[in-house]
Order: structure tokens, then sequence, then C-alpha cells
């Protein structure tokens, strides 16, 4: 019987493999193209979070800002006075005593200005428009039984990008490399928030939570005015801040500049809902 299979000719074979190839190459495209778009996506959503993240967490911390001053009045040193000048009367070395112990506890006090009625103190909040330092409840123990505060001074500011943040571009980039903004970092201190003496800042590491920031800017519901303005405008400003609003411009992946603006409240005081409305206009 004749055998009358055949094999493939040279021609079918080279055809075979150059489609082959084609193929392969096309898949290969494809795989590199959705890696790259899966990486671009990543990188996006991850500068995205990185600002979400940020502004989170000065929510957090200006919603539990504390001042006895959201639910009682300073205290009023003429509520000491008396009648009589007799310095022999009890009543006028009372009246003399209470009031120097007041100076000499609050008179230079860097932390706290004046008592409450019910002689809580009241804290000092300060801002100079690119950082706000400011008295919160917001921290919570990390380890149980820890010797730390529920409350805790909290200041964020803007400051240059350090060494590492540097070389670490340079690394990245190369001779590509975008220049950096400042960065956003949060301080806090919640060991002793009732001190004295004034923190030294400098002593305590910082918390980047926001990078490539060009400028920063705080200010503050004054209802006076109807607006947001410095703090120093504002009557209560020393001790109580019923608003706040946060502008920062910053540099995206791509190193193009966007705004954004967020409004924050406390939770004290209780809010009229329509009231509270007045802030967002």
């Amino acid at each position: 019987m004749k055998n009358t299979t055949k094999g493939f000719s040279l021609l079918e074979v080279l055809i075979s493999v150059t489609l082959l190839s084609l193929i392969t190459i096309s898949i290969i495209q494809g795989t590199k193209d959705s890696y790259k778009i899966k990486e671009s996506v990543t990188s996006e959503d991850e500068d995205k979070l990185r600002i979400y993240s940020a502004l989170n967490m000065i929510e957090w911390d200006f919603s539990q800002i504390y001042s006895p001053l959201y639910f009682s009045d300073r205290f009023d040193m003429k509520s000491l006075s008396i009648k009589t000048q007799d310095r022999d009367d009890p009543l006028f070395q009372l009246n003399e005593k209470l009031q120097r112990v007041i100076n000499e506890k609050y008179y230079n006090n860097p932390l706290f200005f004046s008592p409450n009625e019910d002689w809580i103190p009241i804290p000092r909040f300060k801002d100079n428009k690119t950082s706000f330092e400011f008295f919160t409840g917001s921290h919570r123990r990390v380890l149980e039984n820890a010797k730390e505060s529920t409350y805790n001074w909290v200041v964020y500011t803007l400051e240059d990008p350090t060494d590492k943040d540097q070389e670490y571009y340079q690394e990245k980039y190369g001779d590509d490399a975008p220049e950096l903004g400042s960065n956003l970092v949060k301080y806090s201190v919640f060991k002793d928030p009732f001190r004295n003496e004034d923190i030294d800042f400098d002593k305590i590491r910082p918390q980047v939570i926001m990078e490539n920031v060009s400028s920063l800017e705080f200010s503050f519901w004054n209802d006076d005015k109807g607006k947001f303005t410095a703090m120093k405008e504002i009557g209560d400003g020393k001790g109580r801040v019923d608003a706040m609003k946060v502008a920062i411009t910053y540099k995206n992946l791509y190193g193009v500049e966007e705004n954004i603006e967020r409004i924050f409240r406390p939770i004290w005081p209780l809010y009229n809902l329509r009231e509270a409305d007045d802030f967002s206009k």
C-alpha cells in the first residue's frame, strides 16, 4: 500500500512561525500595556489616598479640639471684687490671694491663658496662617495602661523636605527628579499636656502626612464678619474656634499643581444645622 502522507513545506513552516511570532508579540505588548495601566492607576490611587489620609487626620484631631469655652464662660476677675477696702478684712485678703494665684499661674503661661468659671484651664490656640497649634482630646493609647493622656497638643505646619527625601527622588528619577515642595507635618505631644512651660517641638519627631505641598493656609470662622478670617480677628480666638478652613496647594505625581479646600468643625458646640450651613458659603 502506498503512503500518501506529506509533511509541511518550508514555506508553510515559515508562515506558521511568523504568525506565531506576531501573536506572541501582541500578547506580550498587551500584557506590558496592561501592567503600565495598572501601575499608573495604582500610583494615581496612592497619590489621592495620601491626600485624603492627611485631610482625615486633620479632621479627626480638629473634631476633638478641646476648650472649656465651648460649654462655659471665662472666669471673670470682677466676680472677685468686693466693696470693702479694709486690708484687714478676710474677704479682701482672699480676693487679693486669688488674683495673685491666677496671675502667677496664667499671666506668663505659654499654653493656657485663663481658667473658666469651673477653674478649668483654657488653652491658647496659636496660628500664623501656615501652621496651627491646638489642644485636642484625639489621642488614643496604643498600649493598655500606658501613661499617656487622651489630651494632647497638636501642630500642623509646613517644613522643608529632608535630605532623605531628596536622595529618594534622586535615586528614583535620576536627572529627571522633580523639584520637591514642602512637607505637611504633624507634631503631637500627649505626655504631660497640662504643663506650665512651653513645648520644645524641636525635640519631637514630626510625622510627615503629605509631600510636595506648595502652600498651606488656615483660616477660622468669624461669626461677626460671617466669613473665615485670621484667628486674631476672632473674639474668642485664643481658646475657641467654631470652624476651620484648610486650603492646600500641592503637586500631583505628574508635577501639576492642584488646589484643595476643606472645612472642619469641632464636636463642641452642638450646632444648629441651619447656622452650620453658613460655614460652607
